[in-house]
């Protein structure tokens, strides 16, 4: 019994160690690092607050190195802008009219992708599925945006 209870011990260890290295989501640090850096400008809600933010993510992209942990900062707030641009470029679409953001390079749709492989590809999410990296960038996201909206109103 004490044999069987060891090699079941050996064998749980290492599924035990890679469940911890794979969080269903970013660390707290990296979201409160996020809102600090985009939270002001996705609080104004306007036109040139989402441009505010896109420079801010593009600036990101450009000074952060490609494998440092530091990137999901820029996800994070690459992520958000395409959530609010996503509706307002599907109704444009949808009502026959000219995509507003359209000429501009950053949301074209090229670069999203390539954007959104870069993330896919990033060396952190390795050892994470497809569905897996999914469902930790919406946990992530998800939270990023419910705290840039508290930070937005501090009173509540």
């Amino acid at each position: 019994m004490k044999k069987l209870l060891l090699a079941l011990s050996i064998i749980a260890l290492p599924l035990t160690a890679m469940a911890a290295d794979k969080p269903d989501r970013m660390s707290d640090a990296t979201i409160d690092a996020a809102v600090k850096k985009f939270g002001p400008s996705f609080c104004a809600k306007t036109v040139n607050g989402i441009k505010d933010a896109a420079e801010k993510v593009y600036d990101c992209y450009q000074k952060t190195p490609k494998d440092s942990p530091n990137l999901e900062i820029c996800f994070l707030g690459d992520g958000a802008v395409r959530s609010i641009i996503r509706p307002l470029t599907e109704k444009a679409e949808a009502l026959g009219k000219t995509n507003p953001f359209e000429k501009i390079t950053y949301f074209s749709k090229p670069n999203i992708t390539k954007r959104i492989e870069e993330k896919y590809n990033f060396p952190k999410y390795k050892n994470y599925t497809n569905e897996e990296k999914l469902d930790y960038q919406v946990n992530s996201i998800r939270l990023f945006a419910n705290k840039a909206n508290a930070s937005c109103n501090p009173s509540h």
